[in-house]
């Protein structure tokens, strides 16, 4: 059985209610229509999430359209030369028992099995209750978003820190974790 062929995987439900995350978290558009495309990020600290969320694929092009140009080549520059993703796309290719354990059980950046990482984000496309079928949801280790962070200019900083401020009911501790460590998504 393929993964992507099954529901959004526990690994990406919310922490607060055991299911799909429902709904955006900048417009409130509600995600698990069967045409609704949206991402899940999970940042994961000491088997515990720091912060998660899913926005709509609107709300994330929109800010990706708030990143400065030199974010953006750093950033696809960093992913052609660093990650995974070529193997992982010729698992789905090659093999036809999969599991969500065969993507997010390694580092897309470096490899490294996360059990041997503290810190540690998940990254899933979704449409509806379903994975995206083309996209590959990952992991990424804080040390890999710690470069990412580094790419990223002033102006893409500044616009992701207004992006963190202006969530709704994140807990006031969250919010330095989430600035240190900005999401991967946008």
């Amino acid at each position: 059985m393929n993964f992507r062929d099954n529901h959004i995987p526990k690994e990406f439900y919310s922490t607060l209610s055991d299911k799909p995350i429902e709904n955006c978290i900048k417009c409130e558009k509600y995600l698990l229509d069967e045409d609704t495309i949206y991402f899940v990020e999970k940042a994961i600290k000491n088997n515990e999430v720091e912060f998660e969320y899913a926005i709509c694929a609107e709300c994330a092009e929109k800010m990706k359209g708030t990143m400065s140009e030199e974010s953006l080549t750093n950033m696809e520059s960093y992913f052609k030369k660093n990650s995974n993703i070529k193997q992982y796309q010729e698992k789905l290719l090659l093999e036809d028992e999969l599991s969500i354990n065969d993507f997010i059980g390694n580092c897309i950046v470096t490899g490294n099995d996360l059990k041997s990482t503290d810190e540690y984000q998940l990254v899933g496309v979704f449409e509806g209750k379903h994975i995206y079928p083309d996209a590959i949801p990952f992991a990424i280790s804080f040390e890999a978003t710690e470069k990412i962070n580094q790419l990223l200019s002033k102006q893409t900083k500044d616009e992701m820190d207004g992006f963190i401020d202006d969530f709704i009911g994140i807990p006031p501790d969250w919010r330095e974790v989430i600035k240190t460590n900005k999401p991967v998504l946008i």
